[in-house]
């Protein structure tokens, strides 16, 4: 059996490689139905509608902080005060969860240890994947901080 990388977009009907098309485990295949181009033009013409319609999914506030609260095995007394004992802010930038919402429309995020599960702390979505793609390691942290300072040096 010969297997086929190649996928036709069903916007621009063009047939090109898997790597043309974003992810979307929902699917058989495991892409989206449109290629990448097809989907980014989308996403630009109809962004307004798009924010809209996150704006209304998000307003379900009672509910959304109920299933975040369980989701992290809390109650939503626990939640709202792990929020207000870190004063609504990322622990690391120190961006509010106004400005959280303002920028990606979303909260903060709960921060844990995947081996425990434990909370760890209140992350904004910079922060939070960039602590993942230093594996959570202190070590990695601080030799990238010291590249940083070291570069940072020679630009001046």
């Amino acid at each position: 059996m010969e297997f086929n990388n190649n996928k036709v977009c069903s916007k621009c009907k063009k047939e090109k490689s898997f790597s043309g098309f974003y992810n979307k485990s929902s699917a058989k295949d495991g892409k989206n139905s449109q290629c990448r181009d097809c989907r980014l033009d989308y996403v630009r013409n109809n962004r307004e509608s798009i924010l809209a319609t996150r704006r209304k999914y998000n307003s379900k506030d009672t509910t959304r902080r109920k299933t975040n609260a369980r989701n992290h095995g809390m109650t939503i007394e626990e939640y709202d005060n792990f929020f207000a004992v870190r004063n609504y802010q990322c622990e690391v930038c120190g961006m509010t969860q106004k400005e959280s919402y303002r920028l990606f429309n979303v909260d903060l995020c709960i921060d844990h240890c995947h081996t425990t599960g434990e909370n760890k702390g209140l992350l904004c979505n910079v922060c939070n994947p960039a602590g993942g793609m230093l594996k959570d390691d202190p070590d990695l942290a601080f030799r990238l901080w010291r590249y940083l300072e070291r570069t940072r040096r020679k630009e001046n």
